[in-house]
């Protein structure tokens, strides 16, 4: 589907943002594609891309902090790698219709980029980006709330329901056949009030450190962690045999 010549318009009314600087807006709906074919077009979407993530995350921790009060951070962090991976991010894009308004190149076109995960998630950090930077955080987070908001029932019972453990293994099993390394980091306080810090590692690969009030819900915030840090660079999962 073509991009209308009011997309700019349109998309101001979906984000319910009125820009002040409406190249930030183009330049948050151009995807590296559409640049790279199209002369005299300079910039593209992936530094907004870049400060996007940031605030989303922090927009996200914000609103769990409110919403799950004396949640501890294990909970918390679950919770958070749940509502920004690239998936949900994604989603969130597609509920918005944003596919249809990004400046794609043509070949990005045919393979169905408006579709794709990867650059619809890519989209929602860049256009999000683009209303901290002409507005300010607050109106930049009212709108990711809004995004989360109707996600919110999905995170109401026990974190330990989403077993981040399992689909770490199983991304991991699906490309090299191994088994993700948990390691016990650190103990801390007294036995009755006792917390750990569990490290895991994809052998020579990447690793996220997670904490919790047992093992297992340690290894869970770590397994997240680490999640989350593979869906934003896919790469690092293809691990030397």
């Amino acid at each position: 589907m073509p991009v209308a010549v009011d997309y700019l318009e349109v998309v101001q009314e979906i984000m319910g943002v009125r820009f002040l600087d409406i190249t930030l807006l183009r330049q948050a709906l151009t995807h590296t594609s559409f640049r790279n074919e199209h002369v005299g077009v300079d910039v593209d979407n992936e530094r907004l891309e870049f400060l996007g993530d940031a605030v989303i995350e922090l927009a996200v921790s914000d609103y769990l902090w409110e919403m799950f009060p004396g949640a501890p951070e294990g909970d918390l962090t679950q919770h958070r790698s749940y509502l920004v991976r690239e998936e949900a991010v994604a989603s969130m894009a597609r509920d918005l219709g944003l596919g249809a308004h990004i400046r794609l190149g043509h070949g990005e076109e045919k393979s169905g980029g408006r579709e794709k995960d990867s650059v619809l998630a890519d989209v929602f950090e860049a256009v999000v980006a683009a209303i901290h930077v002409d507005q300010d955080f607050a109106v930049a987070s009212d709108v990711v709330r809004r995004c989360i908001a109707d996600r919110a029932s999905e995170l109401e019972g026990p974190t330990s329901s989403i077993d981040y453990k399992g689909r770490l293994q199983e991304q991991v099993q699906a490309v090299r056949h191994r088994v993700p390394r948990y390691r016990v980091e650190e103990e801390m306080g007294p036995d009755h009030e006792k917390s750990f810090e569990v490290s895991v590692t994809l052998h020579s690969g990447p690793s996220a450190r997670g904490m919790g009030r047992s093992k297992k819900e340690a290894e869970q915030a770590a397994a997240a962690a680490l999640i989350a840090k593979v869906e934003a660079d896919p790469a690092l999962i293809d691990l030397e045999s």
